[in-house]
């Protein structure tokens, strides 16, 4: 273990399960001490969304909680059951999707090393095929080229935002 408890940034990225160490749908009380040991966690609420801070914890809706550890992970908990509802990796990041896709990787290479990997433009984001819990978040880098700025996983009740499961996602009935 690190200084940082269970903190891998080598683990392998499992859609709808785990990044990072950290287990989906668990309670936000198992990663405190983890959560506690990163220097300067300070409210990152500002008016433009940036805080200069390198981790910080923001409340996007009422019902979540962000913890971001500088250009590392995202962490988002329901405030309502505790539950950790999604984890997005970044560039300091060295875990592997599917244990050959990575951040940094240029789209078009992902997409020749897995087929189903698609544009989904409701997301604005890319995701893949049959696959839930998975978020894939481009940019463009200096060259202009598309490559994959984040990787998220998260629950699969999150996809039900807009039917009529909706109120069960955002209540934390999961």
């Amino acid at each position: 273990m690190n200084q940082y408890g269970i903190l891998d940034l080598e683990a392998p990225i499992i859609p709808g399960q785990s990044l990072g160490g950290f287990t989906l749908k668990t309670h936000i009380k198992e990663y405190y001490d983890t959560i506690d040991t990163f220097p300067h966690f300070k409210s990152g609420r500002t008016r433009k969304g940036h805080t200069g801070l390198d981790n910080y914890y923001s409340m996007p809706l009422p019902n979540l909680i962000k913890y971001n550890f500088k250009d590392t992970l995202i962490l988002t908990f329901n405030v309502l059951n505790g539950k950790l509802e999604s984890i997005f990796a970044y560039e300091n990041y060295q875990g592997l999707l599917f244990g050959k896709i990575g951040i940094g990787m240029k789209i078009d290479d992902a997409m020749r090393l897995d087929e189903r990997i698609y544009y989904d433009e409701e997301e604005d984001g890319f995701g893949i095929q049959g696959v839930d819990g998975i978020a894939i978040s481009p940019m463009l880098d200096r060259r202009k080229k598309l490559i994959i700025e984040g990787i998220g996983v998260y629950i699969k009740e999150k996809d039900e935002r807009g039917s009529e499961n909706s109120f069960n996602y955002v209540m934390g009935n999961w």
